[in-house]
């Protein structure tokens, strides 16, 4: 691969999840028909949707920026999940899939729902990295800001700012993406042609990179394991033989029925035809008992006053 555009977004991931697929480590458990996958696992599927969403915000960018995704770096077993260039600088933005969680940022700190994680000194380190790549490619400093985004978390609290002395971390949810990234202009359409140029060539990342495969062939491989993952649940492989919580059933189960009732054996199409005729003919005779019983009583009732008036 000679050019860094044919990549798709979130490609590493998407290759990791394949290799595990075809390895067995996701699969549907034969006795709950459920998706069985390792924690980790689960993360980088929740991951890939993660990295897309943000690439289809990138895409909003426009004709003054080139964005490239699931970049390899080091010998090819990490990426970065997006570099964005254009008049606003060069970010090397890292993906946080986080529905509903509270992030807190200040300094070299961050939380994630009051847990603490090492993601602003990696940016650093990534953004440092990249800073270096595209200098020594372009000739000229190539200043790298690095981006934390998270998606659609519930809150974010930002005390401080991100970083160090010489590389700023952007911390940011994904509704205010783009805006950190257009804010300010500060490099020439000929130093956003160099360093576009320099940025889409593997070399450009290591010495000796390792080959990728053809993201769009990719892509298809993986929408036939979103389509085999389809809604259902996906449950840890540990969990699978521990005793279920009397509040959760496995199977979607109809208003007012019973969660612990046994189900009842499928019947055959000869005996449901049977139940049906059975059913028909009893209301059939239903119906005319309705009609003879009041006549009858009437019948009755006349013969009784009649007999009284002799």
């Amino acid at each position: 691969m000679s050019d860094l555009r044919e990549r798709v977004p979130a490609q590493s991931l998407i290759e990791k999840l394949l290799d595990l697929w075809a390895e067995g480590s996701i699969r549907r458990d034969q006795t709950s028909r459920q998706i069985v996958i390792d924690p980790e696992v689960r993360s980088w599927y929740r991951g890939v949707f993660g990295e897309r969403h943000i690439a289809t915000l990138l895409d909003q960018l426009g004709p003054d920026w080139m964005v490239l995704h699931s970049v390899p770096v080091g010998a090819g077993k990490t990426d970065i999940d997006h570099v964005a260039i254009g008049p606003g600088g060069v970010f090397t933005i890292n993906t946080k899939y986080s529905p509903g969680r509270t992030i807190w940022a200040a300094g070299f700190g961050l939380r994630v729902d009051n847990q603490a994680y090492p993601y602003v000194n990696r940016s650093i380190s990534e953004a440092d990295n990249a800073s270096a790549a595209l200098s020594k490619a372009v000739g000229f400093n190539v200043p790298v800001a690095g981006v934390l985004v998270f998606v659609t978390p519930a809150r974010m609290s930002r005390t401080a700012p991100c970083g160090n002395s010489t590389t700023s971390v952007l911390v940011a949810s994904d509704d205010e993406l783009l805006h950190e990234l257009q804010f300010r202009n500060i490099l020439s359409s000929g130093q956003i042609e160099r360093i576009s140029e320099a940025a889409l060539k593997p070399s450009t990342w290591h010495s000796s990179p390792a080959p990728s495969g053809i993201g769009a062939h990719l892509l298809l491989e993986f929408e036939a394991l979103e389509a085999e993952l389809g809604t259902e649940e996906i449950v840890p492989r540990e969990s699978l033989h521990a005793p279920r919580r009397a509040t959760r059933s496995t199977t979607r189960q109809a208003p007012g029925s019973r969660s612990g009732a046994t189900p009842k054996r499928a019947s055959s199409p000869a005996a449901t035809r049977t139940r049906s005729r059975g059913k028909k003919e009893q209301s059939s005779a239903e119906k005319l008992l309705s009609v003879l019983f009041p006549i009858a009583g009437f019948i009755i009732v006349a013969a009784y006053l009649s007999n009284l008036g002799h």
